[in-house]
């Protein structure tokens, strides 16, 4: 029963990373220390301080991601999140610790191969919508990803644009939640934790 869903969802996913991927670089990062086959629950992570434009729809951000953790499987628990979603538009150049590692689908491959790490600190454009995946219990990084509107807030200025944006920063998060889906088609789809 849950195979022609898995497939479905597959296709749906691949066929959103389409849209602006031509014109506009999508750019993630990962912890290779995070144990992503553990996580099952999440909660939106709001920084109420945060002043946005009027221009941009928080409601319509926070209900795509919303969506995208359900559909990997992801149970919203406002009280004791295994995961916090976090999100925020930087308005300035802004940088940010990462490394550089290798593609995180060749990583989910093979996760106990013998990869190089460097630490590395990009130096992100101003316009930038970043998503960050936070272990709740180690309040550490697992996973971000962002994409730089480098055609002067041309996604920041179109509501569509902002949703798609926000997809397809989403779609480079490809782990299910734990129980989703048994351990044989989740090595599958890549990954073996």
């Amino acid at each position: 029963m849950r195979v022609p869903f898995l497939v479905s969802l597959m296709a749906v996913l691949c066929l959103s990373g389409c849209v602006l991927q031509s014109n506009v670089p999508i750019e993630n990062d990962y912890s290779y220390n995070a144990e992503f086959g553990k996580y099952r629950t999440y909660s939106l992570f709001t920084d109420l301080s945060a002043k946005y434009p009027s221009s941009i729809n928080i409601e319509s951000i926070e209900r795509i991601i919303a969506k995208r953790m359900e559909l990997l499987g992801y149970g919203l628990d406002v009280k004791s999140p295994d995961i916090l979603v976090a999100y925020s538009i930087h308005q300035k150049k802004i940088e940010l610790p990462g490394f550089s590692q290798p593609n995180i689908n060749t990583w989910m491959r093979d996760q106990d191969g013998e990869f190089e790490y460097n630490e590395k600190v990009y130096k992100l454009k101003k316009g930038t919508l970043l998503i960050q995946m936070i272990d709740h219990q180690t309040a550490k990084c697992i996973w971000n990803g962002y994409i730089t509107d480098t055609y002067q807030k041309m996604i920041f200025r179109d509501d569509r644009k902002l949703n798609l944006a926000v997809t397809q920063i989403l779609d480079q998060y490809r782990f299910f939640a734990r129980g989703f889906i048994d351990r044989s088609e989740y090595i599958v789809q890549g990954t073996n934790k």
